[in-house]
C-alpha cells in the first residue's frame, strides 16, 4: 500500500517535478481503509476513527483526499501559461479481482481527478476533443487500465510495451521504423 500513498501524495503536492507516472494497483485513499476496517489498521497508521489528530495528520497527506480542486488546477495553470502541464499525465492500472488493493480505491481518485479537470475547465469530458486539446492546453491525460487478476496482473510483456508506448507518448519522443 505504501507506494501508491508515496507515488499520490508526490504527485499531488509537486506535481510540477513530473512529467508522467504510471502507477500500477496503486492505493490512493489513506484515510477510508482506517476508518471501515477500524481494526486491522491500527498498527500501520494509528487510529484515525477515536484521535483526531491522527484522523487530521492522515488525512494531510492522504492521496484520495488532496487531489487538487478546480480552482487550484486553474490557479496553475495561470502561473504556468496556457501550453504548460498542470498535472503529470497518468497511466492507472488495477486488477479487478486484487485482494490487497481494491480497484475501486484507485478508480475513485482517477474519476476524482477528472472531474476536477473538466470543473476547471481543461477537459471536456469528450475523449477526441481531449486529445487534441491535451497538447495545446496543458490538459494530463489520464487513463484507467483494468485487467482481471490480482495484485500481480501486470506481469506480461504485452503489459511492459503498453506502459513504455503510454510514457513514449506523454513525453513526445519520435519512434522511427
Amino acid at each position: 500500500m505504501a507506494g501508491g500513498w508515496v507515488a499520490g501524495a508526490a504527485l499531488n503536492s509537486h506535481p510540477g517535478l513530473f512529467r508522467a507516472a504510471v502507477l500500477t494497483v496503486p492505493s490512493l485513499d489513506a484515510l477510508g481503509p482506517m476508518v471501515e476496517a477500524y481494526r486491522d489498521n491500527l498498527d500501520e497508521l494509528g487510529d484515525a476513527v477515536h484521535d483526531a489528530a491522527c484522523h487530521q495528520a492522515v488525512r494531510s497527506w492522504s492521496p484520495s483526499d488532496n487531489i487538487p480542486c478546480a480552482a487550484q488546477l486553474c490557479a496553475r495553470q495561470q502561473q504556468l501559461g496556457p501550453s504548460q502541464l498542470v498535472y503529470p499525465h497518468l497511466l492507472v492500472r488495477v486488477g479487478l479481482n486484487d485482494t490487497t488493493v481494491d480497484f475501486w480505491d484507485p478508480a475513485k481518485a482517477v474519476a476524482k481527478l477528472d472531474r476536477e479537470l473538466v470543473l476547471a475547465g481543461l477537459r471536456q469530458g469528450d475523449h477526441a476533443q481531449d486529445v487534441s486539446r491535451r497538447k495545446q492546453r496543458g490538459c494530463p491525460m489520464i487513463l484507467l487500465q483494468c485487467k482481471l487478476g490480482g495484485h500481480n496482473c501486470y506481469n506480461t510483456a504485452s503489459d511492459d510495451a503498453t506502459k513504455c508506448a503510454f510514457i513514449i507518448d506523454v513525453c513526445g519522443a519520435q519512434v522511427e521504423n
